[in-house]
């Protein structure tokens, strides 16, 4: 199953002349703090700090429910063996061991345009590729019914916290 994220919105692709929105992110878009909307409920995804000094280790990712019940919850993380980085990239994490409803996922930086949830077993439940030049992204499901739509977004925001905990700050 294909899905299609641009401007803030996941669409479920039916075929390849229509799209339907499922899933939309509520101003404003640019906080880490996202209000997701789907189906007239809302979520939240947000990076929680456990510690006053932001130590990196105890940041948390998370997805909420308006009554603040965790969906789910990614801890980032550095594993060197995922991939071969240029020696010029300084990478602080590039992965997470994600939470979705209690069931184990580990979320796989592979570049800055290209993310794999995978499962305990290392099969693929979800990639997320950068569509280039003409924008936006493609999401690909193994299973047609494994995640709610408004997982799928939150685990896409997942993965640009990842990105982000990496970029390069200059003063």
């Amino acid at each position: 199953m294909k899905y299609y994220i641009k401007s803030g919105s996941l669409y479920r692709i039916k075929d390849e002349q229509s799209m339907t929105r499922i899933v939309t992110v509520k101003d404003p878009a640019f906080t880490t703090k996202k209000c997701l909307e789907a189906e007239n409920k809302e979520f939240y995804t947000d990076i929680r700090l456990h510690n006053t000094a932001g130590n990196l280790n105890d940041s948390e990712y998370v997805l909420y429910d308006k009554s603040k019940n965790c969906i789910a919850a990614a801890k980032p993380k550095f594993d060197p063996d995922i991939h071969d980085w240029s020696v010029t990239q300084v990478l602080h994490v590039n992965c997470a061991s994600v939470d979705i409803k209690g069931i184990p996922y580990e979320l796989h930086m592979l570049n800055s345009q290209n993310y794999r949830l995978t499962r305990h077993d290392s099969t693929i439940a979800v990639e997320i590729i950068q569509n280039g030049i003409s924008g936006g992204w493609t999401v690909t499901i193994e299973k047609e019914n494994e995640f709610e739509p408004v997982i799928l977004l939150g685990v896409f925001f997942f993965c640009r916290y990842l990105e982000k905990e990496n970029e390069c700050v200059f003063i």
